[in-house]
């Protein structure tokens, strides 16, 4: 029953939002009584918190899983192709989609509550590429003169403003803005050189 409640609930909370989702339409869709959620949840706000810090607990799995599907390619490929690969999960994934849309537009009152949730996913994400660039092969290979950590910092910055981009302008958008800013990105911390 509860796994039901969570389900109805993502879906509610993804498609209305905070405040255009009651309890009693998430009780509705399970088809149970408003006060059965109770036994399960504290509260509607109880009930959102845990779907944020769940869903943010699978995303964190599946990016992990794409780079480990990724590893043996060369690194350009896998920093670039998870713009598309994240795009897709977005557009399919009801999940992400939440967790992208409650990051950029959280509610009012429960804007504190959801950034000391995000706050050590995207330290999780940060960490990930640290462990991906130190030990990928390539950097022995370029002469960039930075910190691993910079790198992380603008991907994960780019990242952001590409997506974001996604919610308010759409696809199209969202590819215009990732292929004019990857060349840039990417050459900047290449060092000038020109092989893989």
């Amino acid at each position: 029953m509860k796994k039901e409640i969570f389900n109805a609930a993502l879906s509610a909370f993804a498609n209305n939002g905070y405040e255009g989702t009651s309890l009693a339409q998430i009780a509705d869709k399970v088809g149970i009584k408003k006060p059965s959620i109770y036994a399960h949840y504290k509260s509607k706000q109880d009930l959102f918190l845990t779907v944020i810090r769940q869903s943010l607990e699978r995303e964190k799995q599946h990016i992990v899983s794409y780079f480990i599907e990724v590893k043996n390619k060369p690194l350009e490929f896998q920093l670039r192709t998870f713009f598309d690969w994240l795009c897709l999960k977005i557009k399919k994934d009801s999940h992400v989609a939440f967790i992208f849309r409650m990051t950029y537009f959280p509610p009012a009152q429960l804007e504190k509550e959801i950034a000391i949730l995000v706050a050590p996913f995207l330290k999780d994400m940060e960490k990930l590429l640290n462990r991906l660039l130190r030990n990928h092969p390539y950097f022995k290979t370029i002469s960039f003169k930075g910190e691993i950590e910079t790198i992380s910092i603008a991907y994960i910055t780019i990242v952001d403003g590409c997506v974001l981009e996604l919610f308010f302008t759409g696809e199209k958008e969202f590819q215009r803005r990732v292929n004019a800013i990857w060349p840039i990105f990417w050459r900047g911390f290449r060092g000038g050189n020109q092989h893989e």
